[in-house]
């Protein structure tokens, strides 16, 4: 419940959380090989989908941006869907731990203690695995520009 709360900040939402990731776990039907870890990643999952959804609803975006559309040419727009779909890829494709600290850090902006605090690792650990996000989100981006 810990981490649901340090996430959404509310505690009735991470009850709830809490409980749907409870009502995910006694129904999951393939094995889990790694119980704590499916847990944790259940309840992140759920939890910046749930943020997400009252930020939206609130009229707020997770950048601090403005949620209502700019007006944009059909080019502009599917440019804009295609660098998004790269970004999210490129998140997706990051190793768990890496993922992990990038979401908590940029889409929920909790801080680098806060984070070390709910994975259980260091402070250290945090920076060393943000580190690491940055530098293959930049390279994997990168690579990808190069060859479109």
């Amino acid at each position: 419940m810990r981490l649901a709360t340090a996430i959404l900040r509310n505690d009735d939402d991470a009850k709830d959380i809490c409980q749907e990731t409870f009502i995910r776990y006694v129904s999951q039907t393939a094995p889990i090989y790694n119980p704590r870890a499916w847990l944790n990643r259940t309840v992140i999952n759920l939890s910046i989908n749930r943020r997400k959804q009252r930020l939206l609803h609130e009229g707020k975006h997770l950048f601090g941006a403005p949620t209502a559309p700019v007006p944009q040419t059909p080019e502009q727009s599917l440019i804009e869907q295609q660098r998004k779909e790269l970004i999210h890829q490129a998140i997706a494709d990051l190793p768990e731990g890496q993922r992990s600290v990038f979401l908590l850090r940029w889409r929920l902006g909790m801080s680098l203690s806060e984070i070390a605090q709910e994975l259980k690792v260091s402070v250290g650990t945090v920076k060393k695995q943000l580190s690491r996000a940055v530098t293959a989100l930049t390279e994997a981006l990168a690579r990808k520009i190069e060859e479109d």
